[in-house]
């Protein structure tokens, strides 16, 4: 069974998602990017990291926690480092 903080997580990292798309279609690259980092900095409060070694641990037990972190690389960018360092992180687990 998926835990309430889990679902909380998926929501989150989808109502995260769709208001950067919405401000890369409607901001040039250099502000969107340096919108992105306020953003994720403000949201996630520093907290991303231990979200995805949840998610990362969870996915035994739980299908839906891959596609999460899929969806918070796609809203990180591919160059970020928690990305970088999640995805390898990902793969090693899955493979």
């Amino acid at each position: 069974m998926v835990s309430k903080e889990k679902i909380l997580e998926l929501l989150q990292a989808t109502f995260l998602s769709r208001i950067l798309l919405f401000a890369e279609a409607s901001l040039p690259e250099s502000q969107f990017r340096a919108y992105r980092k306020l953003v994720l900095d403000e949201f996630w409060k520093g907290k991303l990291g231990e979200a995805l070694d949840g998610m990362l641990a969870s996915l035994g037990d739980d299908p839906s926690a891959r596609e999460a972190m899929l969806d918070v690389f796609a809203v990180l960018g591919d160059e970020d480092p928690l990305t970088v360092e999640y995805r390898r992180r990902l793969s090693s687990a899955l493979f």
